[in-house]
């Protein structure tokens, strides 16, 4: 991974990770955050906290396509679902650290094409996100990595026990994985 991007992200999720806050104080320094809130109307306050802990912690925040709330907390970088990558062409220059998701090679490859700093592959493993994909294994996540233009995550099913399968050729993000 280049340096500028942590090598593990703490991926939120309301559902799963409702106090984000108290999982973003343990982090190692130079991890990053993830900051999903899928609309919950507390994401403001959220993530001026994510941010205040980010900048003490010397954390990386992402907060995911929100234009809003990162004009309102300055992140270090957007994420872009899927579905949101027509947008980010009119939005990247605005943002140092800009990454997107991608479940395959052909949307690995149009993200390098695109100058994402980095995508988020799932699922590497079985997860419990109600949208994920059907587990790929590291083999394949590590064939991927080999063949891409950007540096990637593994994310899905991922923990500290089985991490060690992917973190010689992708980063690793999760939401179980640091709970």
């Amino acid at each position: 991974m280049e340096s500028v991007l942590p090598a593990s992200i703490f991926v939120t999720d309301p559902n799963r990770t409702p106090d984000p806050v108290s999982i973003a104080r343990q982090l190692p320094q130079g991890s990053g955050i993830l900051y999903r809130h899928f609309g919950k109307n507390d994401r403001f306050t959220i993530g001026e906290e994510l941010k205040i802990i980010a900048r003490k912690n010397r954390l990386k925040l992402i907060i995911s396509h929100d234009p809003k709330l990162a004009d309102f907390i300055q992140p270090d970088g957007v994420h872009w679902p899927k579905k949101y990558i027509r947008h980010f062409l009119q939005h990247k220059r605005f943002y140092k650290l800009n990454t997107c998701s991608a479940h395959s090679f052909r949307q690995i490859s149009n993200a390098g094409k695109l100058n994402f700093d980095a995508c988020f592959v799932s699922a590497v493993f079985p997860s419990r996100s109600p949208s994920a994909p059907n587990a790929m294994g590291p083999a394949k996540l590590r064939f991927l990595c080999q063949e891409s233009q950007i540096p990637i995550y593994g994310l899905g099913g991922l923990n500290p026990k089985n991490a060690h399968a992917i973190i010689q050729h992708a980063g690793y993000a999760g939401v179980d994985g640091f709970t």
